[in-house]
């Protein structure tokens, strides 16, 4: 699961970060995210990141506020697994 974590969060990084004007990756981020998320069970995603991962909020307009979080639990996955 550590590589799905990996993926949730590069995902949310690169929604976080700058764009060209006009350009939003949100539908492709989203898409890649649902994607993603479908190897990853419900119950293994902290209950105070499920609702934004599973709705795809980790990679609309607050994925900045979201990716602090994110990267805790994929420090919480390395731990666990030795990663």
């Amino acid at each position: 699961m550590y590589f799905e974590i990996q993926r949730i969060v590069s995902l949310a990084a690169e929604a976080a970060s700058p764009h060209q004007v006009g350009f939003d990756p949100e539908f492709r981020l989203r898409q890649e995210l649902k994607r993603v998320v479908r190897d990853v069970p419900d119950e293994a995603i902290p209950a105070e990141l499920r609702e934004a991962v599973l709705t795809g909020s980790v990679v609309g307009q607050q994925a900045a506020e979201w990716l602090p979080a994110l990267r805790q639990w994929l420090e919480q996955e390395c731990r666990r697994t030795g990663v």
